[in-house]
């Protein structure tokens, strides 16, 4: 059991890389850019201020670990530098990476990429007509260096001292000209070759371990790392993600494990007893209900509990809302705010529990039917058992298998808890909050949920095997079944 164990912990560890980095690189492919998202959750008041604006914008960037490249190792072409990505501006990042692959000459494409940026934002910012801003700032559009040529041949050919502009943005159109001049050197043909570039320090390195020392984590100043269980900052909120979901997990935590237990409660005795009186009236009914049951969509269900039992026009017997302990008197002791708790878990609970008992008792029924007719069950009764303990003690015992199976979903269920129930009845849960942060594209937070579900499944499915074992001696757990 123990050598089991550690063989499926050890498989364990690059699943758990292998998810770390797929999380992370769907993290980095959102779209937009996260230093403005930052910036417009907590207001931003350098609008005013360019030069002030950007420096704030280098500041969180470098706080964000963004400033680094994005992994180990990037594969490019010859012509591509390896530093690429120190250039902070997406679009302008992407557009001189299509220019170097149509020059070749990173020199010049930096140059002119400078120059072109510089140029296009003063004349957004200059007196001129909407007309000819709109012309001119499709010079940071085009890669194409043919097509460049001619949008410039036809800008600026129409003028006569070549200058279209003011006399302070000409001497940026004087350097934006030479810079491109200098774009066709004849050096295209590096573009063929690939090339790997290695990067020590990089985005996922610092996500992992932080920005300090990797194995002690000394030295570090805005990120301890995942491993040491920093999930970062939410970009909505601008607090710890670890804070704030660990004040979300124990609710979704409590209404999955609790909810589970309530329906298991009621579905092992009830499917056992179906199967017992397998197609007989008492089956028939109670199956036909149970079908009825779990065939209602979560969302039906809770808008029609809230509107019949939380309606002062009908039955005003449970609250609307979900409890708040802020609003209890200071000197409430526990046991007050456990009564003043339960009337809010009544609507919920049922919302959770219903689907899952008439699942489960469907399944159940079917596994002890499988079970009724073996030979150890007419070895019970040959000894004179009674009915009920032949069908709870050894019967269903033997046919818990497949409710194991469906058990071992449990755990991530109650990380990510249920986001139509949990948005519905107000529950500050995982679900909720996974809602909130997919709508303000908060994806730190996102990615954060993402991977502890994946390690919770992990876990469930670890667990799973091991009650396997439990539930029926027959499974042997060797160091070839892992």
């Amino acid at each position: 059991m123990l050598v089991y164990v550690l063989r499926r912990l050890m498989i364990a560890v690059p699943v758990m890389v292998a998810i770390s980095l797929g999380a992370f690189l769907l993290m980095n492919a959102m779209p937009g850019d996260p230093v403005d998202r930052w910036l417009a959750s907590g207001g931003n008041t350098l609008k005013s201020s360019p030069a002030a604006l950007q420096s704030e914008k280098q500041r969180i960037r470098s706080q964000l670990g963004l400033d680094l490249p994005l992994f180990y190792v990037s594969l490019a072409s010859w012509a591509h530098p390896d530093t690429l990505y120190k250039v902070t501006n997406a679009k302008k990042r992407i557009w001189m990476g299509r220019l170097l692959e149509n020059s070749g000459n990173w020199a010049a494409v930096e140059r002119f990429g400078h120059a072109a940026w510089a140029y296009a934002e003063g004349v957004q910012h200059s007196e001129q007509g909407e007309y000819l801003k709109k012309r001119l700032s499709r010079i940071v559009q085009i890669s194409d260096l043919s097509e460049m040529r001619q949008h410039l041949d036809s800008l600026y050919g129409k003028a006569s001292n070549g200058c279209l502009l003011s006399t302070d943005l000409c001497t940026h159109q004087v350097i934006f000209l030479e810079a491109f001049d200098n774009l066709a050197s004849g050096s295209q043909w590096k573009t063929w070759i690939p090339w790997v570039h290695f990067h020590r320090e990089n985005r996922y390195h610092r996500w992992l371990f932080g920005d300090g020392n990797w194995w002690t984590g000394k030295g570090g100043t805005h990120s301890k790392g995942l491993l040491r269980g920093d999930w970062g900052w939410s970009i909505r909120t601008r607090e710890p993600v670890g804070s704030r979901l660990m004040g979300r997990i124990g609710w979704s935590v409590f209404f999955t494990l609790l909810g589970i237990v309530l329906a298991l409660a009621i579905s092992l005795p009830l499917g056992a007893w179906m199967a017992r009186k397998a197609n007989r009236s008492f089956d028939r009914w109670t199956g036909a209900l149970v079908l009825l049951l779990y065939s209602i969509p979560v969302f039906v269900a809770a808008v029609a509990l809230l509107m019949l039992f939380a309606n002062p026009d009908y039955f005003s017997w449970f609250p609307v809302a979900f409890f708040d302990s802020d609003r209890l008197p200071p000197q409430a002791s526990t046991w007050d705010k456990l009564l003043a708790l339960l009337p809010h878990l009544v609507l919920p609970l049922v919302t959770y529990i219903y689907g899952a008992f008439a699942f489960l008792s469907r399944t159940i029924r079917i596994a002890v039917i499988e079970v009724l007719p073996a030979n150890f069950i007419q070895t019970a009764r040959a000894k004179g058992l009674s009915e009920p303990r032949i069908l709870f003690r050894h019967a269903l015992r033997n046919a818990l298998l497949p409710v194991v199976t469906i058990l071992a979903h449990v755990l991530p269920a109650a990380l990510g808890g249920s986001v139509l129930i949990e948005s519905i009845f107000s529950i500050p849960g995982m679900g909720r909050e996974m809602v909130m942060a997919v709508g303000y594209r908060d994806y730190p937070v996102v990615i954060a949920i993402v991977t502890l579900s994946g390690l919770f499944s992990i876990i469930g499915y670890l667990l799973a095997d091991l009650t396997y074992a439990w539930a029926d001696p027959r499974i042997r757990l060797s160091k070839t079944s892992a």
